[in-house]
């Protein structure tokens, strides 16, 4: 998948390629500040058909859901 904003940079490039990894527990996502917090891909709630890529700096479970607040590398403010 190819990033087509600026908002990692500079982790990530616009026109730079990745690659998307499943995994089988939800749990094991690293957290935190830059470096630390795994790249996560999701779909932007506002808009489903729309795919964000961005840093998992915190998670939180309610009732067997995991929430996620997420930030770009460039971004002064958290995305959720």
């Amino acid at each position: 998948m190819p990033i087509d904003s600026g908002n990692m940079k500079p982790t990530l490039n616009i026109g730079d390629l990745i690659v998307v990894q499943g995994f089988s527990d939800i749990s094991e996502i690293n957290v935190g500040e830059k470096p630390d917090g795994d790249i996560i891909v999701f779909r932007r709630p506002s808009n489903p058909d729309e795919l964000l890529v961005q840093r998992a700096i915190n998670k939180t479970p309610v009732d067997g859901v995991w929430y996620f607040r997420t930030q770009g590398d460039k971004d002064p403010m958290p995305y959720m």
